[in-house]
């Protein structure tokens, strides 16, 4: 991948970002990328867990003391998410 970069671009990765959303907005439209990016500014609510002993269950599957548990852990901003929505907790944003 690196190669590859490095034989299309040669210059700043603000000069690369430039053509890349121009590229963007020929191919898609001029407000794809900003939809993009404030598609992603909120957190995403997850299905299943993705470690530890419930480990691909189903959130709405997890038992409440696991998801109370959690919620007073360091979590990442989409599993905190996810686990408040399931603990019914209203997120201040």
């Amino acid at each position: 991948m690196r190669l590859v970069v490095e034989r299309l671009f040669t210059g700043d990765f603000e000069t690369l970002f430039g053509r890349i959303h121009a590229k963007a907005n020929d191919e898609f439209g001029t407000f794809a990328i900003d939809k993009m990016v404030e598609a992603t500014k909120n957190p995403v609510r997850l299905v299943r867990m993705p470690f530890g002993k419930h480990k691909g269950m189903k959130f709405d599957e997890i038992p409440t003391d696991t998801l109370q548990w959690l919620s007073e852990t360091d979590l990442d901003e989409d599993m905190d998410y996810t686990v408040k929505h399931h603990l019914g907790i209203t997120l201040q944003t």
